[in-house]
């Protein structure tokens, strides 16, 4: 449906000991890039769903939020997007990217271009809500 396919929601992903680790480190005043301070994340809707901005035929008909996400990705910045063939996911609820490793909501990218829509796990997304502020 003009790039949009609704998943079924899977696992919010696994806390480890490195996580831990940096978190009691960020609380203690240390700055560790993979927790930023001050992170906000919001969700667009309450499906989840994959975006596949190259399956697009009519940009107008999207819903906002994938059409901002369209139209950054058809951004001369975002030419490696399009050249790697990223796709995109919206989460609406907090899970743990692989990036940040911190508890967020909304849309992430997928940058593995031959994971199948049943096989994504919350610890192969990168938050990229923040693009959308």
């Amino acid at each position: 449906m003009n790039g949009i396919e609704k998943i079924e929601p899977f696992g919010l992903g696994n806390v480890t000991k490195q996580d831990i680790i940096c978190a009691i480190l960020s609380d203690l005043g240390v700055s560790i890039s993979s927790r930023p301070r001050n992170y906000k994340s919001k969700a667009y809707s309450s499906d989840w769903e994959l975006f596949d901005p190259e399956k697009v035929e009519e940009p107008d008909e999207l819903p906002e939020y994938w059409r901002r996400i369209y139209d950054l990705h058809n951004s001369p910045q975002w030419r490696d997007c399009r050249e790697l063939k990223f796709r995109y996911v919206h989460v609406p609820v907090n899970i743990l990217p692989g990036y940040p490793r911190i508890y967020c909501k909304g849309i992430f990218c997928l940058e593995d271009s031959e994971i199948k829509a049943d096989e994504i796990k919350a610890e192969y997304l990168t938050y990229i809500g923040n693009e959308l502020e």
